[in-house]
């Protein structure tokens, strides 16, 4: 089981390192320009954009970080390249023997928690439309995928576990851990009131759900895990919940199935205090994201194993497994002693990634401005993807044609980072972890997102005091 386990931790670390939650890294910076994309961060800022209409065709973003693992000293390219050549560092007596040309992979040796957070988003086609009486319309569609878990125990940590002798008993604590995907077709509304001072915009989105994919797991208590010989381990009086869809478990190639639905919402706020010209001096906002969940109901099963008893698991009894049923109908035999016993019901719930957001975004000087984001993940309890906690401040330059960003962040409150976007007419990409792609340092995980939209040549209403206010200005339209 000990074999095992390295394996599965290997092959982990290198799945969260080349996925993927752009979502709020592509509406990071809450330019004045990012439009349709900014519903994301906030679903007010619809009536802040300096655009009439705003067309998103496409937008795309990955992100996965960890501090359970990471690969010694590469980057993304390097990691690309060498992909699937790689060893443990505790192969090695020391660094100066690691072999050129493979991807060594080595573990944080700490008492912290650890946590996974893995995302990917894909904006297709969506609109947004502001109207001069002060109303903002939006329609969009996204596609995305997340996994998480968040607050790990660290008698999981690799080096802990690995140096616990057989036949000694590990306590674990509580442990949650989901992972989903799933399709959103949203609709925005949003409305600007117009104050002595400034302005407030109000808003929000419902969001229609399908789920396709799912798993989730929750131990809701303290339990024993003793290591054996012959890659074995003892569980003592665990309580588990798990749960998992079925459409695709058979291993005979991808079907995208829809395996359940729900519904969700995002709701917020965004109160601007009146500058010169066309722009605003100070922009606060706040948003509640993602409240709502899914229900999976087809091709779904939920299981518990609530027992007092200390059973054995040994990898040679799955090794020779082909089938997902077959594993969890052998777990439920060695655990509670019926192959069918653990089975709860045909179906389950998944809490989409909650979280509260804060944007407040300062005017320096005309085309320079900085951003500051707080966003915090909502404590659900279980049946939840989770999102990473994150921190940043973003400086950045706008003009019509161009822009660029700089974001400092820490991410989860403890991994900081510094990144850059760039913006070129109507074309956006950027990341917020710079130095995973150039230099060389130890990988613990990576993001890219970009987004190709369309708006007008002429800036007519919005963020400078928009609708019962003055008038922005006309942009010359570029010849080509």
């Amino acid at each position: 089981m000990r074999t095992q386990l390295i394996r599965l931790t290997y092959l982990l670390f290198f799945f969260c390192s080349t996925l993927v939650n752009a979502q709020e890294q592509i509406g990071l910076g809450v330019e004045n320009y990012s439009g349709v994309n900014s519903l994301a961060l906030n679903p007010a800022n619809g009536p802040s954009s300096k655009f009439a209409w705003d067309v998103n065709l496409l937008g795309a973003g990955i992100f996965g970080e960890t501090n359970y693992a990471f690969i010694y000293n590469t980057n993304v390219s390097e990691i690309i390249r060498l992909l699937p050549e790689g060893d443990l560092a505790s192969n090695y007596p020391s660094e100066n023997q690691f072999p050129e040309n493979m991807l060594i992979v080595d573990f944080y040796d700490n008492n912290r928690r650890k946590y996974v957070n893995l995302n990917a988003t894909v904006l297709g086609p969506s609109v947004m439309i502001n109207l001069e009486n002060g109303h903002s319309f939006g329609v969009f569609t996204k596609f995305r995928s997340a996994a998480s878990v968040q607050r790990a125990p660290s008698e999981l940590n690799y080096y802990f576990f690995d140096r616990t002798s057989f036949g000694e008993e590990i306590r674990i604590d509580p442990l949650i851990g989901a992972a989903m995907s799933w399709s959103e077709v949203g609709l925005n509304y949003s409305r600007r009131i117009i104050m002595s001072s400034g302005n407030l915009d109000i808003g929000g989105s419902l969001k229609f759900l399908n789920g396709y994919e799912a798993v989730f797991l929750n131990s809701n208590k303290t339990f024993g895990l003793t290591q054996l010989s012959n890659d074995s381990i003892s569980i003592n009086a665990p309580d588990l919940e798990y749960g998992l869809t079925l459409s695709n478990a058979d291993g005979e190639g991808f079907n995208l199935s829809r395996n359940g639905g729900g519904i969700a919402f995002d709701l917020g706020a965004v109160f601007t205090i009146d500058g010169y010209d066309d722009s605003y001096k100070w922009k606060f906002g706040a948003a509640l994201l993602d409240i709502g969940r899914i229900n999976f109901n087809r091709n779904a099963q939920q299981h518990r194993v609530d027992t007092d008893a200390v059973f054995e698991l040994s990898s040679d009894d799955y090794r020779r497994l082909d089938e997902v049923d077959e594993v969890l109908e052998l777990f439920s035999t060695q655990s509670l002693g019926d192959s069918l016993l653990s089975l709860q019901q045909n179906n389950f719930s998944i809490w989409l990634p909650g979280a509260l957001s804060l944007q407040a975004d300062y005017m320096i000087m005309d085309n320079f401005y900085v951003n500051a984001t707080l966003i915090q993940r909502l404590p659900y309890r279980q049946n939840a993807v989770r999102r990473g906690n994150l921190m940043a401040i973003a400086p950045r330059f706008e003009h019509r044609w161009f822009g660029a960003m700089i974001p400092v962040s820490f991410f989860n409150y403890n991994r900081f980072r510094v990144g850059a976007s760039f913006r070129l007419a109507f074309l956006t990409i950027g990341t917020e972890n710079l130095t995973s792609f150039i230099g060389r340092s130890n990988f613990t995980g990576s993001d890219i997102y970009f987004a190709i939209k369309v708006n007008p040549f002429e800036i007519g209403f919005g963020s400078g005091g928009g609708w019962g206010g003055r008038k922005g200005k006309r942009v010359k339209c570029y010849e080509f």
